[in-house]
């Protein structure tokens, strides 16, 4: 079984049990990221509502690489599997609460995305401080404050 993610209002994390072997690249103690979290829910819900799907593509670079690799094929063995799994997990849900639910997992994808970026930037300044490369490190920490800037208009 593998968790997944799911967003009440009040948005706190809560997980539900499913079967664990959808999808590639989960760790060796069976733990998954909060991204894998994010980008697994997402993906249930596009494939079992497929007016979600358009809006996935549109993102898709927002998604780790495997995760775009079931993307790209969307009739693929996987993609088919967690078409399954979601149409049992969400079979007689309300549609209306399916597009609340995607767009709050995709605003945390994004949040999620920026926050990856933005620690690799804070990775290269302390690379080119150390270095003693200060102009170099200028520029990131321009790049650092607009990340920073698009996390807190984000406003979690």
């Amino acid at each position: 079984e593998f968790d997944t993610l799911t967003a009440p209002k009040d948005h706190s994390v809560r997980t539900t049990p499913l079967s664990r072997k959808a999808l590639p690249e989960e760790e060796e103690e069976g733990r998954l990221s909060r991204v894998d979290r994010i980008c697994r829910r997402i993906l249930a819900l596009a494939f079992f509502e497929n007016s979600l799907l358009p809006r996935v593509m549109e993102e898709i670079n927002l998604f780790p690489e495997s995760y775009q690799r079931i993307l790209q094929d969307p009739g693929g063995e996987t993609a088919s599997r967690i078409g399954m799994q979601a149409a049992y997990q969400f079979g007689g849900s309300a549609e209306k609460g399916f597009h609340e639910e995607f767009g709050h997992l995709l605003q945390e994808l994004k949040f999620e995305t920026l926050r990856r970026r933005r620690d690799d930037i804070r990775m290269k300044i302390r690379e080119f401080e150390r270095a003693g490369r200060e102009e170099e490190s200028l520029e990131f920490l321009k790049q650092f404050q607009i990340v920073s800037g698009e996390m807190d208009g984000m406003k979690r």
